[in-house]
């Protein structure tokens, strides 16, 4: 048996192709990936926190009180600060400077399908209408949707001076 001198292997094309597949998914989607470990802005521990404005949301609400606001998005559009809850949309005046933080305005959407929801044998905590999505749809709309005890919903709202309306 004879041995034949062998070329060495092809090293450039490997490691071009090696370089591709690293940049690749990152062209095709356009975006850049999500920084990784950021590092807060500032810590401050509990005892401390009473000294920041705060909001709770309705605190005449016994089911807010009782289980919390289950706060699901914020959006921030101008001077105005949306706060997506369990059914409800905040909006809180950024250019107002208090102790507390107080919505000027508050949309209400509470879901009729509760019963439906636990008979479907759905916790009743879970029966709620939690608002997933808040997305400015033009400078007149604002687009949320919400679970609505499981059968979701999706509407559009004018910002009318002091109000939304549907």
């Amino acid at each position: 048996m004879r041995l034949m001198p062998s070329s060495p292997p092809p090293v450039l094309p490997a490691i071009l192709a090696l370089t591709l597949a690293a940049f690749l998914p990152q062209l095709s989607s356009g975006a850049t990936p999500f920084p990784q470990d950021l590092e807060p802005i500032s810590i401050v521990g509990r005892e401390s926190s009473y000294l920041y404005p705060n909001f709770q949301g309705l605190m005449s609400d016994n089911d807010t009180v009782r289980l919390g606001l289950d706060f699901q998005r914020m959006l921030r559009i101008n001077h105005m600060l949306y706060i997506a809850a369990r059914d409800h949309v905040f909006a809180i005046n950024l250019d107002v400077s208090s102790e507390q933080i107080i919505p000027r305005q508050k949309l209400t959407w509470k879901t009729k399908d509760v019963e439906k929801c636990t008979v479907r044998g759905k916790n009743s905590d879970e029966c709620y209408n939690y608002i997933k999505v808040l997305v400015p749809r033009n400078d007149e709309t604002l687009f949320a949707c919400g679970t609505n005890a499981f059968n979701p919903t999706c509407r559009n709202y004018k910002f009318v001076t002091c109000y939304f309306s549907y």
